[in-house]
């Protein structure tokens, strides 16, 4: 039986490979969640209060996988016009519901990597993707 791929998994499949031959992957992700504590230095209030000034590119998800994934190359469209842009008036946003599922979680992840975008965080449901002015 053959399967469609989309132009992610191919690039997703093509790094893979590529990765391989240069040192075994990592089976995990490792994240730095902004913390609840407003101590801390990276907090999810601070967050989200100095990103109030920026306009906000919304994506909703809604677990619906075929019209998610549309969404989801969308998302990569975006996050590459922001970085080659240097746009820092612009937040990208995406919000999961429950219905949503960790997969979908891992493929916005692996669009951050091959986008080598440098800047995004997750909160409260919400993953927010912005440039910092002066980053390359």
């Amino acid at each position: 039986m053959s399967r469609m791929v989309s132009n992610i998994d191919a690039r997703l499949f093509s790094c893979y490979i590529l990765e391989c031959s240069k040192r075994p992957l990592k089976t995990s992700l490792s994240l730095n969640l902004p913390s609840e504590n407003i101590h801390s230095s990276f907090n999810g209030y601070a967050m989200l209060k100095k990103l109030t000034s920026k306009i906000f590119i919304q994506f909703y998800l809604t677990g619906d996988k075929e019209y998610d994934n549309k969404l989801m190359d969308s998302i990569e469209m975006k996050t590459r016009q922001l970085r080659l842009s240097n746009d820092t008036l612009h937040v990208i946003k995406v919000h999961f519901v429950p219905a949503c599922t960790y997969g979908q979680f891992v493929q916005l992840n692996n669009i951050m990597k091959l986008e080598m975008q440098p800047v995004y965080a997750f909160w409260e449901d919400d993953f927010y993707i912005w440039e910092v002015a002066g980053q390359q």
